[in-house]
């Protein structure tokens, strides 16, 4: 269980049947910020490339509005460049551009191999290069390219321009062509072996490249290199930009990255971003007075505007991030991103979503994986430990315990006792609202926990390779053996009578099902489109899951689902909450979406409908078929069941089905390995709760090859 339900109010509302319309999800302004590749700017417009699309800003840095209409989601967006008012990027594996400065997109890589890495407009002509395919140019504003096999190198990360001379950088140093990219010849005097050039800037007249051993100048249009200073980190550079008459450099790195400034070749270059503790800047971009850069750890844009001396966020408008969680306490819901940044992991909003603010005081690393809530008391589990607030999040103290790892995955609120389960340490308790814990692990031979849930009498912990059930609070643990499989268990939660799994991992993914506290467990799957399921969320008879491709409903306990969305938050849904009327997901890379309940809400008479009065088989559809046939049936009551196909001779082909299965109406497929001619399917059933209550049918099909 990672967040408390706090939403009783619904119970009415969710006791209806399903839309299965898709509905108007809305994203919420937050939390803001993004992982960033690529900056450029063209017409006072600036563009900044995200992991998830584009967002431009037309008032210089202040508000940033999304432009990815027309790319698929989760488009990476690695480059960006300009042709007059048309816009092109790159994304590492396909070319696009917009007519209309981003308003829209369309596919622009006719003749193209491989991803683009850099674009420059030379005159008339646009070159792209790639990383395994060397340089392409077009001549028709990018609606074809050609490749210049002249151009000596293969993976080529950076062009330049100066007059007539045309650099390219990549692994084998530098290579240069003076008639407009028809021929090249390489130019690495004084390079000293550079084995990658990452990043090439022009400024006035020198040419500058930043590469694997360093970043260096050249004054005679690269016929020989200079190293410009000393002091950068050993790690190449990811971008190189000059502003007010200074040279900057930007490196991704836990340990040297961030951004440098260079005042005078020769001299020493200066670290500019010790106060944001932003360690992974992958482009840099002057604008008049402001000094932008993009970072890739979800902390988005920031500006100076003293040559890098003060840093700033400016990310209104820009949601980008990797959400991990969400609870609800009160009033108030709280949202965690997984992001290594440092500072603004925790949001929380108490206007539904309208605005978020950071949460994280006391927080000493942000990279949140889960967080729980109930009542006044918030806990977030953290890559670097977990944290207690007993205020509501607007301070946070650190969970005292000294163990081996401290990378924690799930929490349970379960009265006045708190789990919290982490990766390599098992399950910790405590007993006095997070004061002092101490391990529960014996009979846990699996101590990597991504998930705990339990009720009054039982508790469930769901590791990366099955699941174990406690019934004395984590005294002792046994492995779960019947009907849940060893795949990654990421979520588990309860509902009355029930308990629900979520599983990730061919060919155990799905979700599954236990009316007994855990002993047992039946696969739940009918109209579950994507199996592999990241989050679930219960309340009274209604499961919510959320999968690698969106978020499902099922009104009769796991029954039947119907999909409820589409578009960007067709996604991973990394978690679930309901909160004042609104289901809220979290998309990872699109921040927090809400949808009212109602829209998913039909009517009362839905949900009666769904459970039969008596045993029924439906005729296969389509019937004849060829290779693949449905077949369809109800069951009034929990039965077991087993449906085999044999031929006419009454030689059995193959067992379809045969399991334990729950009230409502079911589907099986039968995909033929066989030849043309006539087949027969037959269903027995037997009642669980009735042994003596049995049904039997036998239907005939036809397959044609």
């Amino acid at each position: 269980m990672k967040n408390s339900f706090g939403a009783m109010l619904l119970v009415f509302l969710l006791t209806m049947g399903i839309s299965s319309g898709f509905g108007q999800w809305v994203q919420t302004s937050g939390p803001e910020g993004g992982w960033l590749r690529s900056l450029a700017v063209n017409n006072g417009k600036i563009y900044a490339g995200t992991m998830a699309g584009v967002f431009v800003s037309t008032n210089n840095g202040l508000n940033w509005s999304d432009k990815s209409n027309g790319l698929p989601n989760l488009c990476q967006v690695r480059c960006i460049g300009f042709d007059s008012s048309r816009v092109f990027i790159g994304t590492g594996s396909e070319t696009f551009q917009s007519t209309n400065e981003g308003d829209s997109w369309f596919k622009s890589d006719s003749g193209l191999k491989h991803g683009v890495t850099d674009f420059k407009k030379v005159g008339p002509r646009i070159f792209a290069s790639t990383g395994t395919d060397g340089i392409y140019c077009s001549d028709d504003h990018g609606m074809y390219w050609n490749h210049l096999d002249s151009a000596i190198l293969t993976n080529i990360a950076s062009i330049a321009v100066i007059d007539s001379n045309i650099f390219a950088g990549g692994l084998g140093g530098v290579v240069r062509s003076t008639n407009n990219g028809v021929s090249w010849t390489q130019v690495n005097n004084g390079l000293n072996n550079m084995l990658m050039a990452s990043t090439l800037v022009a400024f006035d007249k020198n040419i500058i490249v930043g590469g694997s051993n360093g970043v260096f100048f050249s004054t005679n249009y690269g016929e020989s290199w200079i190293l410009t200073g000393t002091g950068l980190p050993a790690t190449p550079a990811r971008n190189m930009v000059v502003h007010d008459n200074h040279l900057y450099a930007s490196f991704s790195d836990w340990t040297g990255g961030g951004v440098y400034r260079l005042s005078n070749f020769g001299g020493s270059w200066d670290p500019k971003t010790n106060e944001v503790y932003n360690r992974f800047v992958n482009a840099l971009l002057s604008v008049g007075s402001k000094l932008f850069m993009g970072t890739y750890n979800g902390g988005g844009v920031y500006v100076s505007t003293d040559s890098g001396e003060n840093w700033s966020s400016t990310n209104s408008g820009m949601v980008n991030t990797l959400v991990s969680s969400l609870a609800v306490s009160g009033n108030t819901i709280f949202s965690g991103v997984n992001d290594y940044r440092f500072g603004t992991g925790l949001y929380r909003s108490t206007n539904n979503g309208t605005s978020w603010i950071p949460s994280n005081h006391g927080i000493a690393h942000n990279s949140i994986n889960v967080i729980a809530a109930l009542d006044s008391i918030v806990i977030a589990g953290t890559d670097g430990g977990a944290f207690i607030s007993r205020n509501l999040g607007a301070s946070w103290d650190t969970v005292d315990v000294t163990w081996f790892n401290r990378n924690f995955q799930a929490i349970s609120l379960l009265g006045s006792n708190i789990f919290l389960g982490g990766i390599f340490q098992g399950v910790l308790l405590s007993m006095d609202g997070g004061k002092n814990w101490n391990p529960v692990n014996s009979g846990l031979t699996n101590l990597n926990i991504l998930s705990l849930d339990g009720n009054d009498s039982t508790l469930i912990a769901g590791t990366d390779a099955g699941a174990y059930v406690s019934t004395n609070m984590g005294s002792s643990w046994n492995k779960i053996a019947s009907g849940l499989p060893n795949g990654y268990v990421n979520a588990i939660v309860h509902n009355d009578s029930f308990f629900f799994a979520g599983v990730q991992g061919s060919p155990w993914n799905g979700v599954y099902r236990s009316v007994d506290n855990g002993l047992n467990w039946i696969e739940i799957v009918n109209g579950l489109q994507n199996k592999d399921v990241k989050s679930l969320f219960a309340s009274n008879n209604q499961l919510f899951a959320g999968t690698f491709a969106g978020v499902y409903v099922s009104i009769n306990n796991g029954t039947s689902w119907t999909k409820v969305t589409s578009g960007r938050t067709d996604e991973v849904i990394t978690d679930i909450v309901a909160f004042q009327n609104n289901l809220f997901i979290g998309v990872q890379s699109y921040g927090v979406w809400r949808r009212p309940l109602s829209e998913m809400i039909t009517g009362l008479a839905n949900d009666r409908a769904l459970t039969p009065k008596q045993y029924f088989v439906e005729q296969n559809y389509p019937n004849p078929f060829n290779p693949s046939t449905k077949i369809s049936y109800s069951l009034p009551s929990n039965s077991n069941i087993r449906i085999i196909v044999f031929n006419v001779l009454g030689q059995q082909i193959e067992e379809l089905v045969n399991q334990q299965q729950s009230v409502g109406r079911h589907e099986t497929v039968w995909n033929a390995g066989v030849g043309s001619g006539v087949y027969y399917y037959r269903i027995e059933a037997t009642d669980i709760n009735n042994p003596q209550r049995r049904f039997s049918e036998t239907k005939k099909m036809l397959l044609l090859r």
